[in-house]
C-alpha cells in the first residue's frame, strides 16, 4: 500500500472546532486550526477551548479581527499579524509557527511581515496545488471541504480526465483530488471551516471520505508546520 502524506485545516476558531478535532482524532489525523480572535461567521472558541485544542492539534495565527489584509495599512497589517501571535503564545503558551491569510488575501509586504513576526509557514486558499511553494509562506492546498466554482478553470489546466470526471460529487472529487496530489508528490491538503461542517451537515461526508483514504493509502498525517520546503 502506497503512502499519503495528508494535512487538514481549519480557519477561524469557531466553536464547533472541538467537534471537527473529535473527528479527526478517531481517525488518526492532524489538524491546523487557525484561530482569530474574533470570528464574523460563527461564534469563537473561548480561550480555555483554545488551549485545550492546542493539546491535541496545531494552532495557528490568523489575525486578530479577521481582516482582509490587503485592505488596511501596513501598520494595521503589522498590529495584526503579530497581535495575533502574541494573543495566542499567551492563551496556549506556545509562539504558532504557522498563518493563515484571513479570505487568502495577502502583498508582498504583508508576507514580509508575517515572515518578520516569527512565522515560517504561511496557507493561502490556492486549491488544486500540485508543485511544491517557492516560499513556504505561500503554500496552497488542494481542495476546499465546499465546492467551489472556480475549480473547473484549474481542472482544465491540470488535465487530469479522471479528476474532472469525479468532480460530479463532492466524494468522488476529494478521493481523486488526494490521488492527484498523491500522484504528483504533494500532500493532499484539505482545508474548511468547521462552522461550514455544521451548516452544510458534512459530517459525514468526512467520516466517510478519511475511511475511504485509509483504505486507500498508508496515511501520514502532518501539521501544516511540517510542510514541505522551498523549491530549490
Amino acid at each position: 500500500m502506497h503512502e499519503l502524506t495528508i494535512t487538514t485545516s481549519w480557519d477561524d476558531g469557531d466553536v464547533h472546532c472541538e467537534r471537527l478535532a473529535d473527528l479527526l482524532d478517531r481517525h488518526g489525523l492532524a489538524g491546523t486550526f487557525y484561530v482569530s480572535r474574533v470570528s464574523p461567521e460563527a461564534p469563537r472558541l473561548p480561550e480555555a477551548a483554545i488551549r485545550r485544542l492546542s493539546g491535541r492539534h496545531e494552532i495557528g495565527g490568523h489575525t486578530l479581527r479577521h481582516v482582509r489584509l490587503d485592505w488596511v495599512t501596513g501598520r494595521e497589517a503589522r498590529d495584526e499579524i503579530e497581535g495575533s501571535r502574541a494573543w495566542l503564545a499567551d492563551v496556549t503558551g506556545i509562539p504558532p509557527t504557522s498563518f493563515c491569510y484571513p479570505w487568502g488575501k495577502w502583498t508582498p509586504r504583508v508576507v514580509e511581515t508575517a515572515r518578520e513576526t516569527g512565522f515560517t509557514y504561511g496557507r493561502t486558499i490556492e486549491h488544486l496545488s500540485m508543485r511544491p511553494p517557492g516560499d513556504r509562506l505561500l503554500d496552497g492546498t488542494t481542495s476546499q471541504t465546499l465546492p467551489q466554482v472556480y475549480y473547473l478553470p484549474r481542472l482544465l489546466r491540470l488535465g487530469d480526465l479522471r479528476l474532472l470526471a469525479a468532480a460530479r460529487t463532492r466524494e468522488t472529487f476529494l478521493v481523486e483530488a488526494a490521488r492527484c496530489a498523491h500522484d504528483r508528490g504533494r500532500p493532499f491538503h484539505l482545508w474548511g471551516h468547521a462552522w461550514e461542517v455544521e451548516r452544510f451537515g458534512q459530517w459525514d461526508l468526512l467520516d466517510r471520505l478519511f475511511s475511504e483514504l485509509a483504505a486507500r493509502w498508508r496515511l501520514r498525517p502532518v501539521q501544516n508546520g511540517a510542510l514541505g520546503t522551498p523549491s530549490p
